[in-house]
């Protein structure tokens, strides 16, 4: 690890045999965070379609759809569109989190305008729909524009003031 000396810097090093929380999370990304909003969706969306709740009125999606065969099974029936639907999103959040992780690990920043519509979008949701998953996008949103801020377009750390960071000497303890 690259440290000036400086006692923020020299906090972060872990310690003996172990890591700190800060390096944990420099380790994860915002796409495995999406990644995870992703199962976490799905995993919600599959029991929701087997009956377990009361939210599609009990009943079981997967065996509905079976019985009526795949071509315009949906239909006009809500809950099925609202099922269906759930798990595309879902879906979509797998995809956008492969890309971001991606991305991520090949070092090239993200745009901080990626954050602020997502945190948009999460919050007009939350809005609408306070008993929901939204919530857990807003502090994704938000760690993705605090990065975006913290890296410049190269990738390289920014200096306070916006410029990229001067290289650091590096430190071994």
């Amino acid at each position: 690890m690259e440290c000036d000396g400086s006692p923020r810097c020299a906090a972060q090093l872990p310690p003996r045999g172990g890591i700190t929380w800060a390096m944990a999370m420099r380790r994860i990304t915002s796409g495995q965070l999406l990644i995870a909003t992703g199962v976490l969706h799905q995993a919600v969306g599959v029991l929701g379609g087997l009956g377990i709740g009361e939210e599609l009125g009990g009943r079981n999606l997967f065996a509905e759809l079976a019985r009526g065969g795949v071509v315009d099974s949906i239909g006009s029936d809500f809950a099925r569109m609202a099922w269906f639907w759930f798990l595309i999103t879902g879906f979509v959040l797998l995809m956008l989190g492969g890309l971001v992780h991606t991305i991520e690990r090949r070092g090239e920043p993200l745009p901080a305008s990626l954050g602020w519509q997502m945190g948009a979008l999460a919050i007009a949701g939350a809005a609408f729909i306070p008993v929901s998953g939204f919530w857990l996008l807003i502090p994704q949103a938000g760690w993705i524009v605090l990065r975006a801020r913290r890296l410049g377009s190269d990738g390289r750390p920014r200096a306070p003031g916006g410029r990229p960071a001067a290289p650091t000497a590096s430190r071994s303890r």
